[in-house]
């Protein structure tokens, strides 16, 4: 027999459309990413592997890094889109109108318009 939970579910936030918005285009820039980065990836593997000219140490060490990337780019490719993703979650944060203290307004956006000489 299960015991029921002990805490109940906190209740889910409502997001405004502009967030949810911006949350779909995350996980579609995210998603683009990832399907072209296999090809990718295996394009940089096919460029280190065929390493012909140089020292012969860096030769080696050059098909040693490609065989690594052909044989575990899937773990590349989840640093690759985790990177991304957190990049676009940054990025959209500094576009976020600023909170308004004490009547003015702080933030990138204050600071554009005071550049601009709105300020």
């Amino acid at each position: 027999m299960v015991a029921p939970p002990t805490t109940p579910a906190a209740p889910k936030k409502t997001v405004s459309p502009r967030h949810a918005l911006l949350e779909e285009l995350i996980g579609i820039a995210v998603k683009h990413a990832g399907d072209q980065y296999l090809e990718l990836a295996n394009k940089l593997a096919g460029a280190l592997i065929d390493a012909t000219d140089g020292d012969t140490r860096l030769i080696q060490q050059r098909i040693r890094a490609g065989n690594q990337l052909w044989n575990r780019n899937f773990a590349f490719l989840h640093l690759a889109t985790s990177s991304l993703e957190k990049a676009l979650r940054r990025e959209i944060a500094e576009l976020a109108p600023a909170v308004k203290r004490g009547g003015a307004q702080c933030g990138p956006a204050a600071v554009a318009g005071a550049v601009r000489g709105n300020g």
